[in-house]
């Protein structure tokens, strides 16, 4: 697995769908998807359960600890190479992942972020 894609959630009823169908369409298609629930109170996990059946997408319901620690442990179950931040309500371009992924690999500098 080269590529892991954090997505921390909170209440993102009205965008999840699209969103996640955005990593999903991607040309590249070597990734993980952590989903971090922060406790939603409304109908996300309603709207995302139909995309568990994919292998690629982990999904994780920690209570309502917040954002940064709920990058934190998605960071933790991540097993790819290269990590991704991503949010419940962003969309990705078909190239997103491959486009990232041609400029870290082409640069001769280790990155830690980019």
């Amino acid at each position: 697995m080269k590529v892991s894609i954090i997505m921390p959630i909170y209440n993102e009823e009205k965008f999840i769908k699209e969103s996640i169908e955005s990593i999903l369409n991607q040309n590249y298609k070597d990734f993980e998807l952590i989903i971090i629930d922060d406790g939603s109170t409304d109908t996300t996990y309603d709207k995302l359960k139909i995309y568990l059946k994919d292998n690629r997408i982990q999904y994780y319901n920690i209570g309502k600890l917040g954002k940064v620690e709920a990058f934190n442990i998605g960071y933790s179950y991540s097993r790819g190479e290269y990590i991704c931040f991503f949010h419940g309500d962003d969309i990705m371009w078909n190239e997103g992942i491959q486009g990232r992924l041609d400029a870290l690999i082409k640069t001769e500098r280790n990155l830690v972020a980019c």
